[in-house]
């Protein structure tokens, strides 16, 4: 049997044998449009989807690990094993965990793309699948890093938006300001304090089992 935790905002699914973690986001989708742009086609929203699918699982799948320690049979079973975290968006019509609103703007234009963590909502442009020409980042691969817990509302010392300082008597924030190339900050590598969240939801799963990022 696979351990399985389903929360509002995410499903987390423990796949023992393979020695993996996936993280699962269901987004129902809005579709608007700008002036200057035409209605959405099928095609078009198929397509939008796929990019953002393929993104996300390009820069958050595989690339950070966790381990286990405790009294379980579990934990004793994998205490030197590294679980791989694996990230994915699943597109449905309802119960989602997340409602999205993606615009339709003319190619090179901008709009503020956002994630509002109490509501559940995702705000994104059409523009959000290319990277950003003044930062090496991808829209859409940072707002998914607030969705699964990057929300400074998320939990006490949430990272946020790791290139903002709101407490300047805060050490962690004035550090995390200075790592450029994080991903909640203005690049687009992981860093392992990323999945604190996902290892809190993570360590609700099993009794007498803690997991930690590595």
């Amino acid at each position: 049997m696979t351990p399985t935790r389903k929360t509002d905002r995410m499903d987390i699914y423990i796949h023992e044998h393979a020695q993996r973690i996936m993280v699962q986001l269901k987004w129902k989708y809005e579709y608007k449009i700008s002036i200057g742009t035409t209605n959405w086609t099928k095609q078009q929203k198929v397509d939008f989807h796929h990019q953002a699918d393929a993104l996300i699982w390009s820069k958050w799948s595989g690339k950070l690990k966790v381990g286990v320690k405790g009294t379980s049979d579990f934990a004793r079973k994998y205490e030197k094993v590294a679980f791989i975290m694996d990230f994915d968006i699943k597109w449905v019509l309802s119960d989602p965990h997340w409602n999205v609103t993606v615009t339709k703007i003319p190619p090179g234009n901008f709009a503020s793309s956002n994630v509002e963590w109490d509501d559940r909502k995702i705000t994104f442009d059409t523009e959000d699948v290319k990277k950003r020409s003044d930062i090496d980042q991808w829209a859409i691969a940072h707002e998914f890093g607030h969705a699964v817990g990057n929300s400074k509302y998320s939990m006490e010392g949430g990272h946020g938006d790791e290139y903002t300082v709101s407490n300047p008597f805060d050490l962690l924030q004035q550090i995390y300001k200075l790592d450029k190339n994080s991903m909640m900050n203005k690049g687009s590598e992981l860093r392992s304090r990323h999945i604190d969240y996902v290892v809190s939801q993570l360590n609700l799963m099993i009794p007498d089992t803690t997991f930690y990022a590595l």
